[in-house]
């Protein structure tokens, strides 16, 4: 099937049952991807599946190997973000570590683990997040090359857009702004409390990914 997003852009997507379980996998973007070409990835899978096997798992599995760079995302932790915020207790910093919105660490953790640009994840919607497959899609208006790309989710990831969800009292958007459930945060409250978060760390704040790496470095 493909599916075509109010930004124009296009996805082929193979739908399967397998044990009885509807799953869903993505084949890749139109028309970089032609119909011929989809139709030969959707067969090749669907050998998979006459064979028992998921071709969404395979799908994960393939990207884990074939990303070595991306392990941060299974080395970083909860816990290694809540270190961040208790030594700034220990330190003596009461108000930085205790008035950081649940929002903006939740935001924090979820920029680790997935290295996405902080106005990526401001103006990301729900309906960009596939729960099922596991899958964020980035359309290209919120994307700094202007092309749309998928982050694929882990599962402290997906715990982190769950929590986050309930935390969006309805709103369309990940992540509400104060006061209104149809605007994002502005890009200098998270700046603000991101800084307040890290202040007296030798972390740098210029961009997610260089954060990122940073804390995997450290790790």
């Amino acid at each position: 099937m493909l599916e075509v997003f109010p930004t124009g852009g296009m996805l082929w997507h193979y739908r399967y049952r397998l044990n009885g379980k509807q799953e869903r996998v993505t084949l890749g973007r139109y028309p970089a991807l032609s119909l011929k070409r989809a139709r030969a990835e959707r067969d090749r899978r669907e050998t998979l599946v006459a064979q028992g096997q998921s071709p969404a798992v395979q799908k994960q599995l393939a990207k884990q190997g074939a990303a070595p760079d991306t392990t941060v995302v299974c080395d970083v932790t909860t816990e290694d973000v809540r270190a961040i915020i208790w030594r700034k207790k220990d330190e003596g910093f009461d108000a930085a570590a205790g008035n950081i919105r649940r929002q903006f660490k939740i935001g924090l953790h979820l920029i680790l683990l997935t290295m996405v640009r902080k106005s990526e994840l401001l103006f990301a919607r729900w309906e960009h997040v596939d729960f099922e497959q596991a899958e964020w899609h980035i359309p290209a208006e919120h994307s700094k090359t202007g092309k749309p790309h998928i982050v694929f989710l882990s599962r402290q990831a997906i715990a982190l857009f769950r929590e986050l969800r309930a935390l969006a009292g309805g709103s369309e958007l990940v992540m509400p702004g104060r006061g209104s459930l149809t605007k994002p945060f502005a890009h200098n409250e998270i700046n603000t409390a991101l800084k307040t978060a890290l202040q007296g760390q030798d972390i740098p704040f210029g961009s997610s990914r260089s954060l990122a790496r940073s804390s995997r470095d450290r790790l």
